[in-house]
């Protein structure tokens, strides 16, 4: 099937820059007068203490936790100043040829449709129906408390629909309207739907470099307007802050299941090396037992042989 469109072959204009960025800096821009240059936006929390268990060999050199300068807080800022962002008027985006309409495109076939003979239309319906007592409305919604009045049933609309709905349906209308301006919680109009998908950048701005950057840098001044500048950004490092942390849970959950069964094999290891220990021994018991008896009648026992050679000293003294 032919295309409808077809992609006009035409260059780039000359002037088109593609590698201009989305936000510039702002040279208007003035450093406020209260700025703090020489103060850090952090400091080191002078409440904290070593811990006692702290070893400097085994855990590194204690570092105080940093904690926001409490004299940044009376003034416009601290550290170095830069200049803010704005919206780039040369900012064009990438380039690509226009499209026209395809000369040669006919849709999708279908085949003719004629007059139906069989069509039947009544007409002057409302000569035929038989008086009306009651009007019925079927409804299928999932709100409840929905109300009905002011019902309208006229062979002439054209001169009472006006007059009627003038009389009944506009006053109410805007006592509704007051009523439910009064009622509605106050938005800021600046976090609105329209505002959010008018200031977003393009996909590809947010995860460039120069994007990252510069959500690093302004996120934590002014969140809500940079998280709808950059809400796919913000999502992504989201979604890999929570990632983190469940993929440290898991390793750990792994590590002490590795380590209880590498603990059950050695103890089976052990308890089976016992085993085999005691029946090499029962073995050893019974080539004593099935010594011969002859063998065992010439041993004798250290106190028999010193016995014996008393005596035989004893007869050599005798003879002599």
């Amino acid at each position: 099937m032919k295309l409808k469109s077809l992609t006009l072959k035409q260059k780039k204009p000359d002037d088109w820059d593609e590698s201009a960025p989305f936000e510039i800096e702002d040279k208007d821009a003035k450093m406020p007068e209260d700025w703090l240059v020489d103060e850090p936006e952090y400091v080191a929390d002078p409440v904290s203490e070593k811990p006692s268990d702290w070893d400097d060999e085994e855990d590194g050199e204690w570092i105080a936790p940093r904690v926001a300068n409490p004299k940044c807080a009376k003034v416009s800022g601290c550290g170095a100043w830069k200049r803010p962002m704005i919206k780039n008027p040369d900012y064009r985006g990438k380039w690509s040829a226009p499209l026209i309409d395809n000369p040669a495109y006919k849709g999708q076939w279908a085949p003719r449709k004629i007059p139906n003979p069989d069509w039947f239309e009544e007409k002057n319906v409302g000569e035929k129906l038989l008086p009306i007592g009651a009007v019925g409305f079927e409804l299928w919604t999932m709100q409840s408390d929905i109300l009905f009045d002011n019902i309208l049933i006229t062979p002439d609309a054209s001169s009472l629909v006006d007059s009627f709905t003038a009389e009944t349906f506009t006053p109410k209308q805007k006592k509704e309207e007051e009523l439910s301006k009064v009622d509605e919680p106050k938005t800021d109009s600046s976090l609105s739907a329209q505002s959010l998908f008018t200031n977003m950048r393009p996909v590809a701005d947010q995860f460039s470099l120069d994007g990252l950057n510069y959500f690093l840098q302004n996120f934590h001044l002014e969140p809500a307007r940079v998280g709808m500048e950059m809400p796919l950004l913000l999502t992504a490092l989201v979604l890999v802050a929570l990632a983190l942390p469940l993929r440290m849970i898991l390793g750990f959950m792994l590590s002490s299941s590795s380590s209880s069964k590498a603990k059950k094999v050695a103890q089976q290891d052990a308890k089976k090396k016992k085993v085999d220990d005691d029946n090499d021994a029962d073995d050893d018991a019974d080539d004593d037992d099935d010594e011969p008896k002859a063998v065992k009648s010439n041993k004798k026992s250290p106190l028999k042989q010193r016995t014996a050679k008393t005596e035989k000293e004893s007869d050599h003294e005798e003879s002599e």
